[in-house]
This record gives C-alpha cells, sequence and structure tokens, in this order.
C-alpha cells in the first residue's frame, strides 16, 4: 500500500520547486487522421474539437475522407466523431468556440456562423465592403471575434447574438513600412466601459497596444527581434519569443522584466509551432514534436512526443493533442501536493494511511487516528479537494473513503458538502467517459457551471445521462426532454403517430411539461399536423395561442384564448388576427366566438370606432349601429352634425319594429335639438344640448312662458313637473310678481301650494312666502301652523290654531312662543276658546 500511496507522484516533474502533471486522457481514435495537418479549434473547458481543411494543406490532405472538401467535422476528445457541418466553399479565416460550445466560424469574405453541436445556425456579416479587403486571421475571446483584415487594420464583433462592430486605430505607416506584424493577440482594457479588449501587435522588437482612439508603442528593451508573444489568462503578464531562442516574461503594463531564459541552443534551432501559457505560472512551447515547459524563474522540463502536438490553453492548465493521444499538462493542485508529495507526512497524507491500514485491519489504523485529532478537520478536507481534482477512479476512491473516516471521528462537520463532492465527483467521472469524452477538471467545471455541462452532454445526444445528472444534482431537466423531442422529430422519417405517440409516451413521465417548443420545431420543419397534434398536449393556454398565431391557425387560436378567460391575451390575440386577416374573415371569425366580439367591440368603441361600425353593419347589429350613432353625437363639435348622428341612428332604429320605443326616443331628441338651434337664433342665447327639463326653466327664466308651454305640449311633460319647473324657475329669478298672477289664475296647484311656501322660504322671502299658506288645503292644521311659525307670523299660526278650536295645537304653540312678545296672542285665542 506504501507503493500505491506514492504512486502518483512517480509521474510528477518538478520544475524548480513546482510540480506538474501530464494526465493521459486516452489514446485517441483518429484513425488515419493528424489533427495538427488540419485548421483545428477545441472549445474551453474539455469540450470538442473542430477540424477542416485548410487552404494551404488542402490538396496535402486530399487523402483523409474522414474529413470531406468544404466541411467542418466535430469531435470528442478522443476522436469520436459528433458531428459534420457543411461549409459554402468559400476560405475559412478562422474557427473558435464559445463557454457554450457554440463553434464560430469566419470566412475570409467576412460572413459569420455561429452552429451549436447540433448542426444548427446563424450567421450574419461582420460588415459592408470587408469583402473587398478580406480577412487575414482572426482571435476569439468572451462571445467576440477580434479580425485582422488583408491592409492589417483590426475591427472586432462583440454581442454576437446582436452584433456590435468596433473599429481600431491604424498602425502608423512609419511602423508598418520597417517591420511586419510578427504577433498580434488581445489583452483587456482595464479603462474601457465596456470592459472591451485592446489588440497588441508584434513589429520588430516593439509591441502595439490597439484601442478604438490610438496606439501605444512599448519598446522592449532587447535588440532581438519577437517572433511570438502570448498573454497569461489573468493578463498580468506577457511571454515573448525572441530570436535565437530566448524567452522573456513581462508584465502586462509593459513595466517589469519577470524572466529572462535561452533555450538550449537544439532547441533553438527549430522553428517554434506554437507558444500558449499553463495556466499563470509557466509557458508552453511546441517546437515540431518536443513540448518545453518553461517556468516562472527560468527553469525548463523537455515532453517528447513521437507524432508534433498542438496545445490548447485551459484556465488551470494546457491541453495536448496529437495523433495518437490527448493529454492535459497543469501544475499539480495543492490538495494532490499535500497527500501525494515524497516523503510527506501532512495531515491529509497520514489520514489516508490509516484508512489503508484500517482495510488492512493494522493496529496501526487507530494510532494514527488518535496522533492527528487536531489535525483531522484539515485532513478531511484535503482529501476531499484532492478527490475533486484526482482523475483517477480507484485513488479518488481512496481518498474519499478516508475522508470518510475522518470525518466519523469529528463532532462538528458539514455531512452535506461531502455529499455535494461526492455527487460531483461523480457527475466529473461519468462525463469523462470515452462515450460522452469531456474531460473537465474540478476548476473547469466551477468557471463553467453544472447547467452548461449538462447542456454539452445533451447537445452530444445523451439525453438519458444528460437528464439522470440534472436530478441527481436537483437541476432542471425539462428542458432535456425537450431537447430529445426536438432533434428527434427532425431526424425522424416514421410517420406523424408514431412520433407524436413516441414524444408524448416519454415526456407523460414529466409533469406540466412544456410541448410549446416541440411544437414549434414541428411547424418549423413543416409537419402542421403534428404541431397542432402536439399543442393539445401544452398545459399553457398562452403558449398555446401563440404558436397558433404564428402558424396562422386563427380559429384554433381563438378558440384556446376564449377558455384562458384572460382579457388582456384575448384582446391581443383578437388585435394580431386582425392585422394579418382580410377585414371580412376577421369579421367573420369574431361572428363565430361572441366572446371574442364581446372583447372586440368594447376595445373598439374607444380605439376604432370605424371598424367597429363596418363589424355591426356587416353583422345587421341595428342596436349597435344606433348606440354608434347615439355615442358620436356626444363627440361632434356642431348641432348639425348631432341632428345628423340622431337622424341616422333613428333611421336604423325605424328599420326594425324591435327599436321602435328607441326610434321615439331618438326622433323627440331630434325635433328638440332643432327646437333648440331656433330658439338661439331668435332669443340670442345658448339653448343646443338642454333636455327638456332644462329648455323649460331656461324658457321661463327669459319670461318666454308661451315657448315653454309648447315645448310641454310638444314633448307632453307631465303637468306636475312642468308646474315644479316653472316655479323654481321663478323663483330663481325673484319674480314674486308673476308667481302671484299664476298662482292666482290657478283654480287649483297640480302640486299643491306648500312648494310654493317652501321655494320662495328657501329664496328667503318670508312675506311672499306666507301669501300661499292660506292655499295649503292639502296639508294638516299642525302642518300650516308649522309653515306660519317658519315665515314669522305667531299670529296667523294662532288663528289657525283657533280655527280648528284646538287647545292642544294653542298649547304646543304657547310653550314654543312664551318668550316672544305675540305669546299674548296665543294666550288670548286659548282663553276664548275654554270659554
Amino acid at each position: 500500500m506504501e507503493s500505491l500511496l506514492k504512486y502518483p507522484a512517480y509521474e510528477w516533474e518538478l520544475l524548480q520547486n513546482t510540480h506538474y502533471q501530464r494526465i493521459n486522457l486516452g489514446n485517441t481514435v483518429w484513425d488515419s487522421i493528424d489533427p495538427v495537418a488540419f485548421l483545428t479549434a477545441v472549445a474551453p473547458c474539455g469540450g470538442a474539437i473542430a477540424l477542416t481543411r485548410s487552404e494551404s494543406n488542402i490538396h496535402k490532405n486530399f487523402k483523409f475522407e474522414e474529413i470531406p472538401l468544404y466541411s467542418i467535422c466535430i469531435f470528442n476528445l478522443t476522436g469520436r466523431h459528433l458531428q459534420t457541418l457543411t461549409w459554402d466553399k468559400v476560405s475559412i479565416a478562422g474557427m473558435g468556440w464559445n463557454d457554450n460550445e457554440e463553434l464560430i466560424v469566419l470566412s475570409k469574405q467576412g460572413q459569420v456562423r455561429m452552429y451549436n453541436l447540433l448542426g444548427e445556425f446563424h450567421q450574419y456579416s461582420i460588415g459592408k465592403g470587408i469583402e473587398k479587403i478580406g480577412v487575414k486571421e482572426c482571435r476569439f475571446s468572451s462571445g467576440a471575434v477580434f479580425v485582422r483584415l488583408q491592409d492589417d487594420s483590426f475591427i472586432s464583433l462583440s454581442g454576437l447574438d446582436e452584433p456590435r462592430r468596433k473599429n481600431f486605430a491604424n498602425i502608423p505607416i512609419e511602423l508598418m513600412d520597417s517591420e511586419k506584424i510578427s504577433s498580434w493577440n488581445l489583452i483587456p482594457n482595464q479603462f474601457s466601459l465596456d470592459l472591451g479588449y485592446d489588440v497588441l501587435v508584434s513589429i520588430g522588437n516593439q509591441i502595439l497596444q490597439i484601442d478604438e482612439q490610438d496606439v501605444q508603442v512599448h519598446k522592449i528593451p532587447s535588440s532581438e527581434l519577437i517572433h511570438q508573444f502570448s498573454v497569461s489568462p489573468n493578463s498580468r503578464y506577457i511571454a515573448l519569443y525572441e530570436e535565437k531562442g530566448k524567452i522573456r516574461v513581462i508584465s502586462s503594463d509593459f513595466t517589469k522584466i519577470l524572466l529572462d531564459f535561452q533555450l538550449p541552443y537544439t532547441i533553438s534551432e527549430a522553428v517554434l509551432k506554437q507558444m500558449t501559457w499553463c495556466s499563470n505560472d509557466a509557458v508552453v512551447l511546441v517546437h515540431d514534436n518536443l513540448l518545453t515547459l518553461v517556468g516562472p524563474f527560468g527553469g525548463s522540463v523537455p515532453f517528447l512526443y513521437n507524432h508534433t502536438p498542438i496545445v490548447f490553453s485551459e484556465i488551470d492548465g494546457v491541453r495536448v493533442l496529437n495523433k495518437e493521444k490527448c493529454e492535459f499538462l497543469q501544475r499539480v493542485p495543492s490538495s494532490l501536493e499535500k497527500v501525494f508529495e515524497m516523503q510527506s507526512r501532512s495531515p491529509a497524507t497520514r489520514l489516508v494511511e490509516a484508512s489503508q491500514k484500517m482495510k488492512s485491519k493494522s493496529v496501526l489504523a487507530e494510532k494514527l487516528l488518535l496522533e492527528m485529532k487536531n489535525d483531522m478537520h484539515a485532513a478531511v478536507d484535503t482529501c476531499t479537494q484532492a478527490a475533486l481534482h484526482e482523475f483517477s477512479i480507484e485513488w479518488q476512491k481512496e481518498l474519499l473513503e478516508a475522508a470518510s473516516l475522518g470525518k466519523n471521528t469529528l463532532t462538528a462537520f458539514n455531512h452535506q458538502e461531502f455529499v455535494d463532492i461526492c455527487k460531483e465527483i461523480r457527475v466529473l467521472n461519468s462525463v469523462r467517459s470515452p462515450n460522452i469524452g469531456i474531460y473537465i477538471t474540478h476548476d473547469q467545471l466551477e468557471y463553467l457551471g453544472f447547467e452548461r455541462l449538462i447542456r454539452r452532454i445533451s447537445r452530444r445526444k445523451q439525453y438519458g445521462i444528460a437528464s439522470q445528472a440534472a436530478q441527481y444534482l436537483s437541476l432542471p431537466c425539462d428542458w432535456v426532454y425537450i431537447e430529445w423531442a426536438q432533434t428527434y422529430l427532425k431526424q425522424s422519417n416514421e410517420p406523424e403517430d408514431v412520433v407524436l405517440n413516441n414524444i408524448v409516451d416519454r415526456l407523460s413521465k414529466r409533469k406540466f411539461i412544456s410541448y410549446e417548443k416541440i411544437a414549434r420545431t414541428a411547424y418549423e420543419e413543416g409537419r402542421i399536423m403534428l404541431s397542432t397534434k402536439l399543442l393539445d398536449f401544452e398545459p399553457l393556454a398562452n403558449h398555446q395561442v401563440m404558436l397558433l398565431l404564428n402558424m396562422e391557425s386563427y380559429e384554433q387560436a381563438m378558440s384556446r384564448v376564449i377558455e384562458t378567460s384572460d382579457y388582456e391575451l384575448i384582446l391581443y390575440v383578437i388585435l394580431q388576427i386582425k392585422q394579418q386577416m382580410s377585414i371580412a374573415s376577421f369579421f367573420q371569425l369574431l361572428n363565430t366566438h361572441p366572446n371574442a366580439a364581446n372583447v372586440y367591440v368594447e376595445f373598439a368603441k374607444q380605439n376604432d370606432r370605424r371598424t367597429l361600425h363596418d363589424f355591426f353593419y356587416q353583422d345587421d347589429d341595428r342596436k349597435g349601429l344606433a348606440m354608434l350613432a347615439i355615442e358620436d353625437t356626444l363627440t361632434v363639435s356642431t348641432s348639425k352634425e348631432r341632428i345628423a348622428s340622431l337622424q341616422t341612428a333613428r333611421k336604423v332604429c325605424n328599420d326594425s319594429k324591435e327599436f321602435s320605443l328607441e326610434s321615439k326616443l331618438l326622433d323627440e331628441q331630434v325635433k328638440l335639438l332643432q327646437l333648440e338651434e331656433g330658439y338661439e337664433s331668435q332669443l340670442a342665447s345658448n339653448f343646443v344640448g338642454l333636455t327638456i327639463n332644462e329648455l323649460i326653466v331656461k324658457l321661463v327664466e327669459l319670461n318666454q312662458n308661451q315657448k315653454a308651454s309648447k315645448i310641454r305640449s310638444e314633448f307632453a311633460v307631465p303637468e306636475k313637473r312642468f308646474t315644479w319647473l316653472k316655479l323654481r324657475a321663478l323663483v330663481a329669478i325673484r319674480d314674486w310678481l308673476q308667481i302671484e298672477q299664476w298662482a292666482a289664475s290657478l283654480r287649483r296647484s297640480p302640486i299643491g301650494f306648500e312648494p310654493f311656501v317652501n321655494e320662495i322660504l328657501s329664496a328667503g322671502n318670508k312675506r311672499e312666502a306666507a301669501k300661499y299658506i292660506s292655499r295649503c288645503t292639502q296639508i294638516s292644521t299642525q302642518e300650516k301652523v308649522d309653515l306660519w311659525i317658519q315665515v314669522g307670523d305667531v299670529k296667523g299660526a294662532s288663528e289657525e290654531a283657533a280655527k280648528a278650536k284646538s287647545g292642544n295645537l294653542l298649547g304646543e304653540l304657547l310653550e314654543r312662543v312664551q318668550n316672544m312678545p305675540e305669546s299674548r296672542l296665543v294666550q288670548n285665542a286659548l282663553g276664548q276658546l275654554r270659554r
């Protein structure tokens, strides 16, 4: 067991005081393909590889049938074929991947395509006029493409879903005359508001930093020419490869030289194929079939391969790929060093040793556990972290068993954290299997996230594993089922009923899963009937409705939206349909859905009265037409227009016996408006718009009693109402004489004379009010006495009570007026009554 414990360190390489390891990810299955001979792009975080024939060697590798002409083949890291993308017979300037494992391809004519692993893509151009200049090469970073044109100018396109173009400043002509650009790269601009990138260009022994406005020249204190340079992943350092194999590392602000290292003569004579960073603390150089790792303090370690490798930088190391195998080169994580370093006696090392001795039933196991009691928590944490970074499943088990043994001796420990780590390791091992081929590290997974990792699994058509992983990690997984159904639908040639049954059977295991995206895919594939059937299973009506609108299935869309009883959604659907259909068809559809028609009518009353009039007309809705015409009278500015609207409404109602009452009322309103127009011209006052009651009052106030009486007879105003209106009008103008004459002419008042008293009293004239109390014959003596008191006539009140010979009334009256001088009149009346 001791030898096993030390085994991982046997393959480590020591560079100064730092250990590096090469992890063999397995032998590749390239057959006759050599990736180095092709234009190659590797997705970050253990992602897929894209290969295509470059224009420079298109004839050289014509024999490789696995990579057809004008095609891009996608493989996993072990060389298993995933997808073939057909290109449109144009020259490719470069390829790159984003973090979502989407391949970005740029042609030399300036066309950009973005593919996913299912072969779906969208494309756009990087700008007008680019095809005349031509693209020389490109770089990719943070979802943006940076382009070097044939005239050595630079542009970028960021936000590839909605591209925004940016032009960089031009390099001064005097700099370009002396030397050519030998290398270029990208570096973040710390002072940019949009957190964008600057372009770094090496010309001779100087580096130019280019942004949108300016070109900064940074001279490197060296007499040698810069052949290549590379920026570290954290953008803090720049590695320079100069003539005669000299490596120089400088700070990214060009103020410090951190490393000055000369490669051996035998290496420096060879042509440098690639230079990149291994994380942020070592530089990787490729010369033919030799890979050299140059450390931060000047040492180097050579790695010899049978075939020329190509390298791709990751956040925590570098991926090495050649015809035979795929490796990952990285600095050994500190947790692994603490466990497996030679002669280590760290708590984690002793915990692993104790675990192994426990399994072999050695009595020394208990002794080791007791000795490290105070260090147990740190030992457990180190072992679990080491298990996360370890690729060997056997060593993962050893480390987790040791951690489990240690945590059981602790009284305070976060067991859920241990469970989560075990889950992550299980997922990591699953995706590293050859059939998936995503050889991702723990650090890369932390950067990428579980959701995007599961999406990568799904895009490899490993839907079962993707859904299991999502459920295992307590993440949403409905989208995996939907993506499976979409792919199956696109690729299946089976009858539609079979496809439908298979999809429903598989998705029925998931409650409330949405079928809208699947139905939309069926529609886009031209399978209209299948799309409609799939929508029947969609639980959300608004999803159904939106797709039915896109499918132009307006009848079904209307039926479905009515079921929702959602006013705003119904109105939205109605208006969308109205824009797409002819007006006649739209009206016909509304007629078959009365609820929708009601919604539209309410909306159109405020927003589209003309179309609403047409709708009522075609439906022979006379009531609706009449109501529209009546409502229109409220918006017109002149009385002539109002009369015309009312006459139109009357004409509509005249055509139907059902609306005879409405017709009569409209006729009266027209007659009223016409009379009011005539009065306005005769009497030079405003009449139009008054009601019948208001008109009568105004005429009385203007002393036009004959005209008021005519209105009464013309419109059959009841006698009582007319009397009330006339009385109040005369009181309002304080025409007491006319009231008196009018009252004298009445043999009997339709409303009695009590209202005369009350109305005149309300106007504050008690004397005039008293004139009509004696004519109030329809009220009781008590009420008459009260009226006399209100007008301030105690004598009249006492005479009224005495006339009725009511001692009680006189007694009550005496109590009310006993403090008044007139109380003696009441006493006299009461005395005469008692005799």
